[in-house]
């Protein structure tokens, strides 16, 4: 068991650091997460089923040096996935055809493939090859579910820790590389412990299949009930690894839109789904049915299995509804580690998993118990068939079911999927059990009280539950794993769902805005969001001469990519949207965003914006913008990386700028820190310009020059002094004069440490503290901290006169008095606040958003605290 536990720590941990690996490679597109996720795990089953029906004509010490074999095999195999990842990468780039297209889903197959399949084929070996060591001198129908039940349950609470070690421990400490190979030393070290077991183990132990055979009680007389018994078994066992992992899918993006989507929160969720598996896997065990009659105990042991798919169908539909009553209502986000938070993972998570882990010992049993299967047979035939089950239910789920069905859909094909089977064995259990005091074998006797109680109980409990789940359908929101949506005057006017999150348009006062997980807010009409939203897009052309060619990653309202479309020099666009449902909820902003995705010169890519910029041609955009991101959420950090930067600077044409937009309220002050170093490594200039509670770094392989002559031409182009005029944005001297800091401020600001890179994402594992919806305290101290470096845009622009230098001069001093004005109300301090945004407005008369601030500061003396603007950061 110690060896299977370790083994589980081992083997979870390559798995959180090869999906990363290979997500590292292909993207992390849906398409591109499902196919490596179902690779990893079809390696798994077929490992297990291979192993199982090779092991079994073996005697033990045989199926011991086996899984000494499989554990040297996988740690040295674990050494090689850095470089086959190199190689894998250059053959994608490759393989793969234009971002969106199918050519990209068969080269991730492809290299997925190429990485992880020898390894995972071995990886899931070990647990057949040692129940069959372990059981090899037993009767199999004795022993193989009481030793699969042990061995299972005791391989997924090492898979436990090795969640929490990989997810907390190692990448953060050591990265990809080295986390890796701390792990293949592990790997051999339970290699050297099966060797030491299998010393001891005598040498012709157990026997062979045949051998066992003739010793196991077979009822053959009715061949086709055996086979019928044979199939359902299998088929429980698929749909529990089905609904389990279509389960842990929706309550992975369900928590963490009740607590934060962390790596805390991911880790939590796959941490609790395991136990929830090993603690069945142990129950199972305990549950295996052993008697007399063998149809007897069959149908008792299908009975059990009908109970455990009646309690995943009501883990389905009713976990949802306990975890909204113990949420309550909004407010700040919900902590996992609060007895709150705790209860509604254990409601929502342990009940599935639980029922799916105890189905596969049970299920092994039951095999073995049929024309004596020996051990690691039927322990591999189990295994794979859960394996793949959980395979087709990451695949159904979130490619099919989420964004064809919603949740709630999926959520019902769920629990009727585990409903029917249940119904399928039971009808069966029936027959079998009341056909079992006909049987005449000499080894068979009429099922006793207690035995019809065995029966009995199980199916009457599954029956209640299947009849109270049935009566509760009805009451399952719209959006089951999500949090209740806050009530306050929003008409709901669009909701849709893709395998990305849930995406609503809600609209309040005449005004429409877009949220997703109900809580991100990405962009609205309200006026005054349009204008910041507006000036978001104005930056790149008041710095940049000719864009002519822009890719943008990250669609929101479009808004903000409207500027380039009034540009005469603007020829080609590419923006790239990770979700389907962003994208249908985007129209219903068109005309604000003046039907950008209208526009021939226009295309919109569904893809991974990473993957995207990776496979650009080498120079051919003159602006690449990596737009707002929720900077913490897992897989997200990788758009802050150094490796990325310089993807997108190799993409640039000679002069072309690269922009990161960093939301401040999403970024703790080291990961703030630390993509600043990252990118002050790939590129030689970096200067900051602010737009209230957002930064824009704006890098370039050449130093910036800050040309304001250029930018009061390009005001006067009418159509775009039109839109500026429009929007209240006619006022080139504030938007230069938001640069907060040069290269060297950054340096002196940034400091030494740790960067972002692929192989330690430090960004995602150092998340802000959390805080309430609309709170901008982390937003307050970053800009507070950068002000101490603030360089005026006056002392870099070019092209300006005397007086134009002084005005630019009075506007950076004007946005300086106006953030720190906007500092000051977020610590309470309303009097500072007033006096701040009064000096704003007086230095610069044409920043409207500062004449209207101060001139609610006076009336109130309060306001929100902190300027609206801007759509709220989220994932790509």
């Amino acid at each position: 068991m110690l060896l299977l536990l370790l083994s589980g720590v081992s083997g979870l941990g390559h798995e959180v650091v090869w999906l990363r690996l290979v997500a590292g490679i292909v993207g992390v597109s849906v398409l591109a997460n499902a196919i490596v996720l179902a690779t990893f795990m079809a390696g798994l089953g077929a490992g297990a089923l291979l192993c199982g029906r090779w092991i079994a004509r073996r005697p033990r010490d045989v199926a011991l040096r086996v899984y000494t074999g499989l554990e040297l095999f996988v740690g040295a195999w674990a050494l090689v996935v850095p470089l086959l990842a190199r190689g894998a990468n250059s053959l994608f780039l490759s393989l793969a055809g234009a971002p969106g297209s199918p050519g990209r889903g068969v080269a991730a197959l492809v290299c997925a493939a190429l990485v992880m399949l020898p390894a995972t084929l071995a990886m899931g070996a070990t647990v057949p090859a040692l129940t069959g060591a372990l059981a090899a001198d037993e009767r199999p129908h004795n022993a193989t579910g009481p030793w699969l039940g042990l061995l299972y349950g005791a391989n997924t609470i090492g898979a436990v820790l090795g969640t929490l070690l990989g997810g907390w421990v190692l990448i953060p400490a050591l990265g990809l590389w080295r986390g890796g190979a701390l792990l293949a030393a592990l790997n051999w070290l339970i290699a050297g412990g099966a060797w030491l077991l299998r010393r001891g183990a005598p040498r012709a132990a157990g026997g062979s299949r045949e051998e066992l055979l003739d010793d196991a009680p077979r009822d053959m007389s009715n061949k086709s009930s055996s086979r019928a018994t044979r199939a359902i078994a299998l088929t429980l066992v698929a749909v529990s690894g089905l609904v389990g992992l279509a389960l842990e899918l929706l309550w992975m993006r369900g928590l963490a839109a009740y607590a934060r989507d962390t790596v805390a929160t991911q880790v939590m969720t796959l941490a609790a789904a395991l136990l929830g598996l090993g603690l069945g896997g142990l129950l199972g065990g305990a549950l295996t049915r052993v008697g007399a009659n063998a149809t007897a105990a069959r149908a008792t042991s299908l009975a059990r299995l009908v109970l455990l798919q009646a309690i995943a169908a009501g883990a389905a539909l009713l976990g949802p509804v306990f975890a909204r009553a113990l949420a309550g209502g909004g407010g700040a986000p919900l902590a996992l580690h609060s007895a709150t938070g705790l209860q509604i993972v254990a409601v929502a998570v342990l009940p599935g998993a639980l029922a799916s882990g105890a189905t596969v010992p049970i299920a092994a049993s039951i095999l073995s118990s049929i024309g004596g299967d020996a051990p690691a047979r039927a322990a591999g035939r189990a295994l794979a068939a859960n394996t793949a089950g959980s395979v087709l239910g990451a695949l159904t789920t979130g490619l099919w079911w989420i964004p064809r069905f919603g949740t709630r859909g999926a959520t019902l094909i769920i629990a009727a999927l585990a409903g029917l089977s249940a119904l399928l064995a039971a009808a069966h259990a029936i027959g079998l059990f009341f056909g079992a005091s006909k049987t005449t074998s000499a080894r068979s006797s009429t099922p006793t009280i207690r035995a019809r109680l065995a029966f009995v109980v199980p199916l009457s409990l599954a029956m209640a539950i299947v009849t109270i789940v049935f009566a509760a359908r009805a009451r399952l929101p719209a959006a089951p794993h999500m949090p209740a949506r806050a009530s306050g005057g929003d008409a709901l006017v669009l909701a849709r769902e893709d395998a990305v999150g849930l995406v609503e348009v809600l609209e309040r006062g005449g005004h429409q805005r877009l949220v997703t997980d109900r809580r991100h807010a990405w962009g609205s009409d309200d006026p005054l969001m349009l204008r910041s939203m507006r000036r978001q897009g104005y930056l790149p052309l008041l710095l940049h001469p000719r864009p002519a060619r822009v890719l943008e990653v990250g669609l929101a309202t479009g808004v903000q990519f409207a500027p380039y479309l009034r540009h005469p020099a603007f020829e080609r666009g590419v923006i790239v949207e990770i979700s389907p449902a962003i994208a249908e909820a985007a129209q219903r902003f068109a005309p604000a965003a003046d039907h950008v995705l209208d526009d021939p010169r226009v295309e919109l890519i569904i893809g991974d914006g990473r993957d995207a910029l990776r496979g650009a041609d080498e120079g051919v955009y003159d602006v690449v913008v990596l737009g707002l991101f929720t900077a913490y959420r897992p897989g997200v950090s990788d758009l802050y990386s150094e490796e990325l930067y310089r993807a997108g600077l190799r993409a640039l044409a000679p002069g072309g700028l690269l922009i990161q937009w960093l939301p401040l309220d999403q970024l703790s002050d080291a990961a703030l820190r630390s993509v600043i170093r990252s990118l002050l490594a790939a590129a030689p200039s970096v200067h900051a310009f602010e737009k209230e509670h957002y930064l824009a770094l704006v890098a370039s392989a050449a130093p910036l020059v800050i040309d304001g002559g250029a930018a009061l031409r390009l005001v006067e182009t009418p159509a775009i002094r039109d839109d500026l005029e429009r929007h209240g944005l006619l006022d080139p001297y504030g938007m230069l004069g938001s640069h907060v800091a040069d290269a060297a401020a950054l340096r002196a600001f940034a400091g030494e440490g740790s960067r972002n890179t692929d192989d330690r994402p430090f960004v995602e594992f150092h998340p802000p503290a959390a805080q309430p919806v609309g709170s901008y305290t982390q937003a307050s101290r970053s800009l507070e901290a950068l002000l101490a470096y603030h360089v005026p845009a006056s002392a870099r622009a070019v092209g300006l006169d005397a007086a134009g230098v002084d005005r630019l001069a009075r506007a950076s001093r004007s946005r300086a008095e106006f953030l720190r004005g906007a500092i000051a109300q977020v610590r309470g301090d309303r009097v500072e606040a007033a006096k701040r945004f009064s000096a704003a407005a007086a230095l610069n008369p044409d920043d409207r958003l500062a004449a209207i601030t101060a001139q609610r500061a006076r009336l109130r003396r309060s306001g929100p605290p902190m300027p609206r603007g801007g759509h709220r950061a989220r994932r790509p």
